[in-house]
């Protein structure tokens, strides 16, 4: 079965009957025939340049391939204002306050409700390991002598934020909105 052609072939190949039928109410060649790349580039109106350069690959026996997607990529945001880290320690201890479960879920729902960032985390471990510990269903228990670290990615619709990074020690967090939450 034929394969269909896309709408430029199918342009080049209006341009090669209408090129012929000039020929025959010329009579004869339009350009002479030892010309053949201006004859081509003539009939597919493209310039010689383009066609030196695919006889060449022809001549080489390099395969003929599409130029690739030009993918457009979000630009880095510069100018924006600087997020002030104090913003997240308090939302969440504004989240403890009002008795509602703080995890990540609820951390990045209500950081992305006030607009203050739309991120990611990481959690990586003193030894080096990334992860998430704390949605480990198998091991239960942590070592004691391992560091952990919550890495917050800060950001909005404009892209990342430079400087707006928040690392925080995971059992030192614990341990301050437990000694805030006794005193309230």
């Amino acid at each position: 079965m034929p394969k269909p052609l896309n709408s430029q072939s199918q342009k080049q190949i209006a341009s090669l009957i209408n090129y012929f039928e000039r020929e025959r109410d010329n009579g004869g060649p339009l350009l002479p025939i030892t010309c053949v790349r201006e004859r081509v580039a003539d009939a597919l109106r493209v310039s010689t340049g383009t066609v030196s350069k695919i006889s060449q690959k022809v001549k080489n026996n390099i395969t003929l391939d599409s130029p690739k997607k030009k993918r457009s990529y979000a630009k880095r945001v510069t100018n924006q204002n600087n997020l002030d880290i104090g913003s997240i320690r308090n939302t969440i201890y504004e989240l403890y306050e009002k008795r509602k479960p703080v995890n990540l879920e609820t951390i990045f729902k209500e950081l992305r409700n006030r607009q203050l960032f739309e991120g990611y985390e990481t959690c990586i471990s003193q030894n080096g390991a990334l992860g998430h510990p704390w949605q480990d269903s198998i091991k239960k228990t942590t070592k004691t002598d391992e560091q952990r670290y919550i890495i917050l990615h800060a950001g909005n619709r404009n892209g990342f934020i430079p400087g707006a990074e928040f690392v925080v020690n995971y059992f030192k967090l614990l341990l301050e909105i437990s000694l805030k939450k006794d005193t309230l």
